[in-house]
């Protein structure tokens, strides 16, 4: 089993949800006030240009989900079809890595990573979004939930960055882990794949 294949199965559930969960955020705050309408238009922008490499990682986990003889998770257009779509990208890949060691170290680390991503950027949109909106209800609350769910994932990262199943050329990247910050997350995901190889 690859151990690189399952971190990217892990990591993909996340990272895909950057663009629909942005999206819904986005349709959360409509009708915007005019302070509003600027900071939304640069979010709608990013995600748009977010658009593509999503697109590619469903497709991606389509091909990998036919490779291991399950039926297709669905290509998602909205956020409610995302979340069943990851539900089941995650029981797959449990299914499948779950009683190998190497590989199920490997696809929970990417699970976690790919979380931590996933908050760390709508941490970035909501703050973007607040700087236009500093009292926006919703995204004040936001704001709160994200700031927990950030302090949930990189224990969650943490914790899995001490399986005993990752091998020991991860063990740099995993030490890092710990404090990057979004850009850093992002670069890791190569690394961590070489390490895994």
């Amino acid at each position: 089993m690859s151990r690189a294949t399952a971190f990217r199965i892990g990591w993909i559930p996340g990272v895909a949800g950057i663009y629909f969960n942005g999206d819904e955020l986005l349709r959360r705050l409509q009708p915007a006030d005019e302070n509003l309408k600027p900071a939304l238009m640069a979010l709608a922008k990013k995600l748009d240009a977010r658009g593509q490499e999503t697109i590619q990682l469903v497709l991606e986990c389509e091909r990998w989900a036919e490779e291991q003889g399950r039926a297709s998770a669905g290509r998602p257009r909205t956020a409610e079809e995302y979340r069943r779509w990851a539900g089941t990208v995650v029981q797959y890949g449990q299914e499948v890595y779950g009683g190998d060691p190497a590989a199920g170290a490997a696809r929970l680390f990417g699970l976690n990573l790919g979380d931590l991503c996933l908050t760390l950027t709508l941490q970035g949109f909501v703050a973007d979004l607040l700087a236009a909106a500093p009292e926006h209800e919703l995204l004040v609350k936001q704001q709160a939930a994200l700031v927990a769910d950030e302090a949930r994932a990189r224990q969650g990262l943490s914790l899995a960055g001490l399986s005993v199943g990752l091998p020991p050329a991860a063990e740099p990247i995993v030490a890092r882990a710990v404090d990057a910050d979004l850009d850093a997350f992002m670069a890791m995901r190569a690394e961590m794949e070489t390490a895994l190889a």
